[in-house]
């Protein structure tokens, strides 16, 4: 049998999980475009604000799973025998399965208290469905991503995110093209009454996307199933010791309580308090922009392929890398990253306004500098995961919870940034500030503990090349998109000339390593064959 985390394994995984991404971004993409010319603003920021709190219900009962499976799943797949594997598998499951019925009891009990003071009464019978997405979502994401994701099960992965954001589109498709019709809603709602009721759209979103996740959940267990009935008969490594309960609620709950400190000053809990004290304008333009600002997130690389890199560092580091190999394979991952995001915040220093302007159909205009600042805090969220892995690996846990509690500072000065008047940016510049609290001290905590080397000389060029690139940029004639076409070319063309002075930037200030950049091109070459 062949190595599991060996080159060929992660080869083929990247190539499934890609596959995977480009698809599921394209649907993803397509499921927010439509989504937000379907429901009216007010009722497309009553979705954005339940859709954030059924994040939350999620942080609240993720226990930190995730991250134990991230640092154990690789060694029990290496190390351990099939049954200990299988139970492993199933305990962690059931862990978290319990966790979020827990949690979702929770929810329905005080969920009233919280649509009125959210002033969301009348999105009741939306918010009751959406109980159901967080459960059944809550289990279909924590096989995905802690257990099949550490596994490198990157078919099953593509399979069940694919199927579900197919079938999302595909409803949200339907009750978009006959919206203005009495044929379909009748079918999807209980009673004419109810169709006579607020927020009939978004309840009618709702029950769409709950069908979808059960379908994604389903394919997601399906495969863990057949993954598992695989390993029966698996030969574990002679003298390994299988760790105690105890250790792994250790590492868990590190993980949690880091989290939940995070939870405080998150863009959950951030949509919620503009709701309440902004009203649902302001919440349905930070909750537009953070949808599109996280779906940039998920596909930088350091992002897009932290189920196939976290499980690759656990390894390295447990085969006896240590803390040399650790740093430089972060580092140049958290380079790859920035060398992804940085044009993307150059170009939208420039023309943020007319992106948004097309992406959104002129419904959130005159809004490109909120966007642009969201993409800031993007710079050190690229770094975040890396960090977090690295402190996780080297049995730092702890660091993560203390670095999350001096996040806090960032709640004063969101209420004093509220109180001058300064709107949603009191949210954006609160984002920004709890990461690089965050990323400070757990590299300042793995320097003096591990150390942990941060490449700051050159991820400083990699900004530098940043700032120039948006000069020809700015310096470009005022370009104009009415519509799609209307002006569409120049800010392509545009575009492309801050890309270009970007990576003449790089080029000259040379942020990577021979290393490094031998590994790019060949990366390069390879894609280019395979095109």
């Amino acid at each position: 049998m062949s190595h599991p985390y060996s080159r060929q394994a992660l080869i083929s995984g990247t190539k499934k999980f890609l596959s995977g991404k480009v698809i599921s971004a394209l649907l993803t993409l397509g499921i927010l475009l439509v989504t937000v010319r379907l429901l009216p603003v007010t009722e497309y920021g009553a979705y954005v604000t339940l859709l954030a709190m059924t994040e939350i219900g999620r942080s609240l009962a993720q226990l930190g799973l995730a991250w134990l499976t991230a640092r154990q799943l690789p060694e029990y797949r290496l190390k351990a025998d099939g049954p200990r594997l299988i139970g492993f598998c199933r305990r962690v499951v059931a862990w978290q399965s319990a966790a979020l019925i827990a949690c979702a009891l929770l929810f329905a009990g005080l969920m009233d208290a919280y649509l009125s003071w959210a002033g969301l009464e009348a999105f009741r019978p939306a918010a009751l469905v959406f109980l159901g997405v967080f459960l059944v979502e809550g289990v279909g994401r924590f096989l995905r991503e802690a257990v099949l994701g550490p596994l490198l099960l990157q078919g099953g992965i593509r399979a069940s995110m694919v199927g579900r954001q197919l079938l999302y589109l595909a409803g949200l498709l339907v009750l978009w093209r006959l919206s203005g019709s009495n044929l379909t809603l009748p079918i999807l709602l209980p009673s004419a009454q109810t169709l006579a009721q607020p927020g009939m759209g978004l309840y009618t979103v709702v029950l769409i996307e709950l069908a979808a996740s059960g379908f994604g959940t389903a394919v997601a267990l399906a495969c863990l199933i057949k993954f598992c009935r695989s390993m029966r008969g698996l030969q574990g490594e002679a003298g390994w010791t299988e760790p105690s309960i105890r250790q792994q609620w250790w590492l868990s709950l590190h993980m949690y309580f880091a989290h939940l400190l995070t939870l405080l000053y998150s863009p959950q809990a951030l949509v919620n308090l503009l709701q309440k004290y902004l009203g649902p304008e302001a919440s349905a333009v930070f909750g537009f922009l953070r949808t599109l600002n996280d779906q940039i997130a998920r596909y930088l690389p350091a992002s897009l392929l932290f189920s196939l890199i976290r499980p690759k560092l656990v390894a390295v580091y447990v085969n006896g890398g240590g803390a040399p190999e650790l740093s430089r394979l972060t580092n140049s991952a958290g380079k790859v990253s920035l060398v992804i995001l940085l044009p993307l915040v150059s170009v939208a220093a420039v023309f943020g306004d007319e992106l948004i302007q097309l992406i959104s159909g002129g419904k959130f205009s005159d809004s490109g500098y909120l966007f642009f600042g969201f993409l800031l805090c993007l710079i050190p969220y690229s770094q975040r995961l890396l960090l977090e892995t690295a402190a996780v690996t080297m049995d730092q846990a702890n660091l993560c919870k203390w670095g999350a509690a001096l996040g806090l500072i960032t709640l004063p000065s969101l209420w004093a940034l509220l109180h001058l008047g300064i709107g949603v940016w009191a949210a954006v510049i609160a984002i920004g500030l709890g990461h690089v609290l965050f990323n400070s001290f757990i590299i300042a905590g793995l320097k003096q503990r591990c150390d942990y080397a941060f490449d700051w000389l050159n991820q400083t060029k990699l900004i530098l090349a940043m700032a120039v690139a948006i000069i020809p940029g700015a310096i470009s004639p005022d370009v104009s998109v009415a519509a799609l076409g209307a002006g569409l070319i120049p800010l392509l063309g545009y575009s492309l000339l801050i890309v270009g002075a970007f990576v003449v930037s790089v080029w000259l200030l040379r942020p990577f390593t021979v290393e490094e950049t031998g590994l790019l091109k060949s990366l390069v070459k390879r894609g280019a064959r395979a095109a």
